[in-house]
């Protein structure tokens, strides 16, 4: 085999696709564009999250037991210990309990809800108090009995209480967010409520208070990070990797069919070996560029996201995933490199059998069928490198990758030698 010959051929092919603006649009431009506007999305729903104020009407707040109120008179929130957030993000309008029956103000507090006049609606009824055991006199043994009642009816949430009712449309982000701060609202108030009745009947107020099983991670932060990228970006990178192969095949076999350029490649000095292996290493080079280029914008990206979601105080979710480890981009390309050659051959066979570009995008369907399931097994939680999952094509490289990715070197070195004879014979 003449290398002179398939070089030429490369270069050849490699100049006709960086002529061809939609294969540079499709592998280039867009994972430039893609995350960026991904990232900029997230960091708005964060921002919607944090700063979106809600709305919630409360109907009945004369009902609410006086030794403890939530809402004061003027609708504004007065129990104490609540987040200056909270207070700043929740808006309360109190309505007075009509003579009604219950399923008539149940009705009336879903028109509110559809109208969006309110985002949540927090139905206090006139046995409420009975079910707290406010207002009944007795010895100390009573007053505890009355106690042990609502800590019983109390074992999920306050809304297991008979007699208050949070009616929620969940088909709306403003209410599903109303409905989780209302119901922290509630619990702070009823752990406050259960220390006073606690104190009030002579026990101690520690009694009200749950076992709290302090919980320790002895791994560093920067190995779960790493765990949990390694299992998203694998996947995304054999993506990105079989897309970036997929498209310029078939603009090198169909494409070539359609434009009648085939034939006079065939019938230069070079043998059909070279030629297919000029157009193999033409695929497998932009398979590559299109799968680093993914890697880079998500990347940079992570860092910006990461950096913005701490800035805004959403630190949780900063750390849990953090910063792209650096170390693990080095692995990923080791297993880039095997697996692009891979997905470029498949692409090149499957693209040979396509008559026209229309009917090889056809065949990209049925690829992805059968390489997604691969790609994505090792993102089952349950599923971990070992002899079975080592000897599985493409997806015995990508636990391989995850182990290292994580840190089990050892673990990895084991298996190597299986992973690399499966991926070899692939």
């Amino acid at each position: 085999m003449n290398w002179n010959h398939v070089h030429l051929i490369f270069k050849r092919e490699m100049m006709d696709q960086l002529r061809d603006r939609r294969t540079l649009f499709t592998i280039t431009v867009l994972p430039l564009l893609l995350y960026p506007l991904l990232g900029m999305l997230l960091m708005q729903v964060a921002q919607f999250h944090q700063d979106s104020p809600v709305r919630i009407t409360i109907v009945g707040n004369q009902h609410w037991p006086e030794e403890l109120p939530i809402i004061g008179k003027d609708g504004l929130l007065v129990l104490k210990h609540v987040s200056a957030e909270d207070r700043r993000l929740l808006e309360f309008q109190l309505v007075s309990w009509p003579e009604l029956a219950t399923d008539e103000v149940q009705s009336e507090a879903r028109k509110l809800l559809d109208s969006k006049r309110a985002d949540a609606v927090l139905v206090i009824q006139q046995e409420f108090p009975k079910h707290l055991g406010v207002g009944h006199q007795g010895n100390e043994e009573q007053s505890v009995k009355s106690v042990q009642v609502a800590v019983d009816n109390q074992a999920v949430s306050v809304a297991a209480h008979q007699g208050l009712l949070l009616l929620t449309n969940l088909t709306r982000d403003q209410s599903m967010i109303a409905q989780s701060r209302i119901t922290r609202i509630i619990d702070n108030w009823w752990t406050q409520w259960r220390t006073r009745q606690m104190l009030s009947a002579g026990l101690p107020a520690v009694l009200s208070t749950p076992i709290h099983l302090e919980t320790k991670d002895t791994s560093a932060s920067s190995v779960r990070q790493a765990v949990r990228w390694s299992k998203i970006l694998p996947f995304i990178m054999l993506i990105w990797a079989l897309t970036g192969a997929f498209y310029p095949a078939i603009d090198l076999c169909a494409g070539e069919k359609e434009r009648g350029t085939l034939e006079t490649l065939l019938s230069s000095p070079a043998r059909r070996r070279e030629i297919v292996w000029g157009k193999l290493l033409t695929i497998n080079a932009f398979s590559i560029g299109s799968a680093v280029l993914n890697l880079m914008s998500m990347q940079l990206t992570t860092g910006l996201v990461v950096r913005s979601l701490a800035s805004s105080g959403s630190s949780k979710i900063a750390d849990a995933f953090g910063a792209m480890p650096l170390h693990s981009l080095g692995w990923l390309l080791l297993l880039l490199l095997p697996m692009s050659a891979f997905f470029s051959a498949c692409s090149l066979a499957v693209a040979a059998l396509a008559k026209s570009t229309k009917e090889g995008q056809y065949y990209l369907m049925p690829l992805l069928l059968i390489t997604l399931p691969l790609v994505g097994l090792p993102m089952i939680p349950s599923m971990e490198l070992n002899l079975g999952t080592s000897m599985i094509p493409v997806s015995g490289a990508v636990f391989l990758v995850r182990s290292l990715i994580e840190g089990r070197i050892g673990e990895a070195m084991v298996y190597l030698p299986v992973v690399f004879l499966v991926t070899l014979l692939c």
